[in-house]
């Protein structure tokens, strides 16, 4: 299970809330388990989801009746699904999932989604208060509606809680950032095999999102670079015909199984020089000051520090970074930041990406980033690959 139910209610009685209204695909789905690609392809479909402060039922989903079937295919219980707009479903089956889509059929269906919306709110008892709303993907219809409907209710932003929620993980979901993360590894390989003289940044990410997909997952970043444009901290892979002595930075990721990884490696094609290999010690220094740091407790900003200290005592003076990592989840940015004035304490279930990228413009840039999971006692690797600068020999 993904929701952390006890956590949510925690925090949202702490806040005062009467309930937490869901509009963005990520918290829609953390609250209910609904995810359909659908809803990122066809921006003005109207789907939300509302947790309600007051009872221990199930999160209610509010969706087009044209979707009842990826509801199905979720086993979301009927009760929490209402339903809105005009589709047909023609017969009906046997099967599990035929049958829990005629449930859904037969529950009643509204003409819109506010009218749904409002339903919703009114069947739960959501009738005064505090409505904690993440703003970023609803109607202003459906705020409209709400305000007439039910007129004792006061929307406040909640997008920082609902993510500030999702920042502990469960651990269902360390083990899927664990299995995006194992998945980016494999491809990492796959491209690894690849790299030669006169082979080309395309090829690698043709490498790596063939490995990706051949998995069930979907790459979201994929930054590989060589030569000077390893020094492009968002480089897109082009024709770039990869040389003797080249640092090539790769800066990768999937989504898989609605959870986001993010990796970063550099390899050198031959010998890169003594600055490559001094310049990479000092990141990869850094990064080990940093995950020393990592333990319950600790602020954000303490582990930053650490970051900056190992590279520079390790000979990058200065070295400015806005951040040294970020959390990981259902957002490829996941609270907390790792960054000078986040007082966030670490706590255990928290998801890490830790990084020390260094980038020179016409030199190159290197790069080490590893996942972790903060733990009682400090942390665990997420990430498995070696975290040396990867030299291919090409004799």
């Amino acid at each position: 299970m993904v929701f952390n139910r006890e956590r949510a209610v925690r925090l949202v009685h702490a806040e005062d809330l009467a309930g937490l209204m869901a509009t963005t695909p990520e918290n829609v789905f953390y609250l209910t388990g609904f995810w359909a690609p659908t809803t990122w392809r066809h921006r003005a479909r109207e789907v939300y989801a509302l947790l309600p402060a007051a009872t221990s039922d199930p999160p209610i989903l509010i969706l087009p009746a044209s979707l009842a079937d990826v509801a199905a295919q979720h086993s979301i219980p009927a009760t929490g699904v209402y339903l809105y707009g005009d589709f047909t479903y023609e017969g009906s089956g046997a099967d599990r999932e035929s049958a829990a889509l005629s449930d859904l059929l037969r529950r009643p269906w509204f003409n819109t989604a506010p009218e749904a919306l409002v339903s919703a709110l009114k069947d739960r008892g959501v009738m005064a208060g505090r409505l904690g709303l993440d703003e970023l993907r609803i109607a202003l219809s459906a705020i409209e509606a709400m305000r007439n409907a039910v007129p004792q209710i006061s929307l406040v932003d909640a997008q920082q809680l609902f993510r500030w929620i999702r920042m502990v993980k469960t651990p269902e979901e360390v083990e899927r950032i664990g299995q995006a993360t194992a998945i980016t590894e494999d491809g990492f390989k796959k491209a690894l095999i690849l790299l030669r003289p006169g082979c080309t940044e395309l090829t690698l990410a043709e490498a790596y999102r063939a490995e990706v997909v051949r998995q069930g997952a979907l790459p979201m970043l994929l930054c590989i670079g060589a030569g000077a444009r390893s020094a492009f901290p968002n480089v897109q892979p082009s024709s770039y015909e990869i040389r003797r002595g080249d640092l090539v930075r790769f800066d990768i990721g999937c989504l898989y199984r609605n959870y986001h990884s993010d990796i970063a490696r550099t390899a050198a094609l031959g010998d890169p020089g003594l600055e490559a290999r001094a310049l990479y010690a000092a990141v990869q220094a850094g990064l080990g000051a940093a995950l020393s740091a990592i333990r319950p407790g600790n602020t954000a900003a303490y582990v930053f520090q650490e970051a900056i200290r190992g590279v520079e005592d390790a000979g990058i003076r200065p070295y400015r970074r806005p951040h040294c990592g970020h959390g990981e989840g259902l957002e490829g940015y996941d609270l907390p930041l790792l960054a000078p004035g986040d007082a966030t304490a670490l706590e255990p279930g928290m998801v890490l990406c830790v990084e020390t990228p260094y980038y020179r413009l016409g030199f190159g840039g290197v790069h080490v980033e590893e996942t972790v999971v903060v733990t009682a006692g400090g942390y665990r690797m997420l990430s498995g690959l070696p975290q040396h600068l990867i030299e291919i020999d090409t004799a």
